[in-house]
Protein backbone atom coordinates (compact mmCIF):
# COMPACT_ATOMS: atom_id res chain seq x y z
CA UNK A 1 0.00 0.00 0.00
CA UNK A 2 1.17 3.44 -1.01
CA UNK A 3 1.41 6.29 1.47
CA UNK A 4 -0.07 9.62 0.82
CA UNK A 5 3.34 11.23 0.25
CA UNK A 6 4.21 8.60 -2.34
CA UNK A 7 0.91 9.22 -4.16
CA UNK A 8 1.55 12.95 -4.27
CA UNK A 9 5.08 12.45 -5.57
CA UNK A 10 3.89 9.95 -8.19
CA UNK A 11 1.01 12.11 -9.48
CA UNK A 12 2.81 15.46 -9.44
CA UNK A 13 4.15 16.53 -12.80
CA UNK A 14 7.65 17.69 -13.14
CA UNK A 15 7.82 21.29 -14.34
CA UNK A 16 9.01 21.88 -17.86
CA UNK A 17 12.10 23.96 -18.26
CA UNK A 18 11.39 27.63 -18.89
CA UNK A 19 11.47 28.47 -22.58
CA UNK A 20 12.10 32.19 -22.98
CA UNK A 21 11.31 32.29 -26.71
CA UNK A 22 7.81 30.86 -26.27
CA UNK A 23 7.14 33.24 -23.37
CA UNK A 24 8.36 36.16 -25.44
CA UNK A 25 6.15 35.09 -28.37
CA UNK A 26 3.16 34.81 -26.03
CA UNK A 27 3.82 38.28 -24.61
CA UNK A 28 4.27 39.73 -28.11
CA UNK A 29 1.02 38.12 -29.25
CA UNK A 30 -0.82 39.50 -26.21
CA UNK A 31 0.62 42.96 -26.84
CA UNK A 32 -0.47 42.76 -30.48
CA UNK A 33 -4.01 41.81 -29.50
CA UNK A 34 -4.11 44.59 -26.90
CA UNK A 35 -2.89 47.14 -29.46
CA UNK A 36 -5.55 46.03 -31.97
CA UNK A 37 -8.28 46.29 -29.35
CA UNK A 38 -7.00 49.73 -28.29
CA UNK A 39 -7.03 50.95 -31.91
CA UNK A 40 -10.57 49.61 -32.39
CA UNK A 41 -11.71 51.32 -29.20
CA UNK A 42 -10.00 54.56 -30.22
CA UNK A 43 -11.73 54.45 -33.61
CA UNK A 44 -15.13 53.82 -32.00
CA UNK A 45 -14.71 56.63 -29.47
CA UNK A 46 -13.49 59.04 -32.15
CA UNK A 47 -16.43 58.14 -34.38
CA UNK A 48 -18.85 58.58 -31.47
CA UNK A 49 -17.45 62.02 -30.65
CA UNK A 50 -17.61 63.04 -34.30
CA UNK A 51 -21.24 61.95 -34.57
CA UNK A 52 -22.13 63.78 -31.35
CA UNK A 53 -20.36 66.91 -32.59
CA UNK A 54 -22.23 66.73 -35.90
CA UNK A 55 -25.60 66.30 -34.16
CA UNK A 56 -24.93 69.17 -31.78
CA UNK A 57 -23.80 71.37 -34.63
CA UNK A 58 -26.96 70.58 -36.61
CA UNK A 59 -29.16 71.24 -33.57
CA UNK A 60 -27.38 74.55 -32.95
CA UNK A 61 -27.83 75.58 -36.57
CA UNK A 62 -31.53 74.73 -36.54
CA UNK A 63 -32.19 76.51 -33.25
CA UNK A 64 -30.19 79.53 -34.43
CA UNK A 65 -32.31 79.74 -37.58
CA UNK A 66 -35.53 79.48 -35.58
CA UNK A 67 -34.38 82.13 -33.11
CA UNK A 68 -33.35 84.45 -35.94
CA UNK A 69 -36.72 84.07 -37.66
CA UNK A 70 -38.60 84.65 -34.38
CA UNK A 71 -36.50 87.74 -33.67
CA UNK A 72 -37.13 89.08 -37.17
CA UNK A 73 -40.87 88.49 -36.85
CA UNK A 74 -40.96 90.17 -33.45
CA UNK A 75 -39.01 93.17 -34.74
CA UNK A 76 -41.29 93.46 -37.78
CA UNK A 77 -44.35 93.31 -35.57
CA UNK A 78 -42.96 95.90 -33.19
CA UNK A 79 -42.31 98.27 -36.10
CA UNK A 80 -45.84 97.77 -37.40
CA UNK A 81 -47.51 98.01 -33.94
CA UNK A 82 -45.32 100.10 -31.64
CA UNK A 83 -48.00 100.66 -28.97
CA UNK A 84 -48.80 96.99 -28.56
CA UNK A 85 -45.12 96.08 -28.55
CA UNK A 86 -44.51 98.66 -25.83
CA UNK A 87 -47.31 97.23 -23.69
CA UNK A 88 -45.98 93.70 -24.15
CA UNK A 89 -42.49 94.85 -23.17
CA UNK A 90 -43.84 96.61 -20.10
CA UNK A 91 -45.79 93.51 -19.10
CA UNK A 92 -42.75 91.30 -19.58
CA UNK A 93 -40.65 93.73 -17.55
CA UNK A 94 -43.22 93.75 -14.79
CA UNK A 95 -43.30 89.95 -14.76
CA UNK A 96 -39.52 89.75 -14.62
CA UNK A 97 -39.47 92.33 -11.82
CA UNK A 98 -41.98 90.33 -9.83
CA UNK A 99 -39.94 87.20 -10.39
CA UNK A 100 -36.67 88.74 -9.26
CA UNK A 101 -38.10 90.82 -6.44
CA UNK A 102 -40.08 88.08 -4.79
CA UNK A 103 -37.70 85.27 -5.71
CA UNK A 104 -35.50 85.98 -2.71
CA UNK A 105 -38.23 87.29 -0.45
CA UNK A 106 -39.30 85.64 2.79
CA UNK A 107 -42.93 85.99 1.84
CA UNK A 108 -43.22 82.97 -0.44
CA UNK A 109 -46.96 82.66 0.15
CA UNK A 110 -47.50 86.10 -1.41
CA UNK A 111 -45.26 85.20 -4.34
CA UNK A 112 -47.02 81.94 -4.95
CA UNK A 113 -50.41 83.65 -4.96
CA UNK A 114 -49.57 86.65 -7.21
CA UNK A 115 -46.94 85.31 -9.59
CA UNK A 116 -49.11 82.72 -11.40
CA UNK A 117 -51.76 85.37 -11.99
CA UNK A 118 -49.25 87.86 -13.38
CA UNK A 119 -47.50 85.25 -15.49
CA UNK A 120 -50.77 84.05 -16.97
CA UNK A 121 -51.86 87.61 -17.71
CA UNK A 122 -48.57 88.40 -19.48
CA UNK A 123 -48.68 85.14 -21.42
CA UNK A 124 -52.28 85.76 -22.41
CA UNK A 125 -51.42 89.29 -23.58
CA UNK A 126 -48.48 88.07 -25.66
CA UNK A 127 -50.55 85.29 -27.22
CA UNK A 128 -53.34 87.74 -27.93
CA UNK A 129 -50.94 90.09 -29.67
CA UNK A 130 -49.55 87.38 -31.93
CA UNK A 131 -52.97 85.80 -32.55
CA UNK A 132 -54.35 89.17 -33.65
CA UNK A 133 -51.47 89.57 -36.07
CA UNK A 134 -52.22 86.26 -37.79
CA UNK A 135 -55.96 86.82 -37.95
Amino acid sequence: METREETVVRTTRTPRPFDSTSAREAVDAAVGVAEEKAEDLKAKVTDGFRQAKDKLSDAYDRSSEVATRAYSRAMDYSRENPRTATLVALGAGFGAGVLFTYGTSRRNSYRSSIFPSVALAVADAVLGVFDNRRG
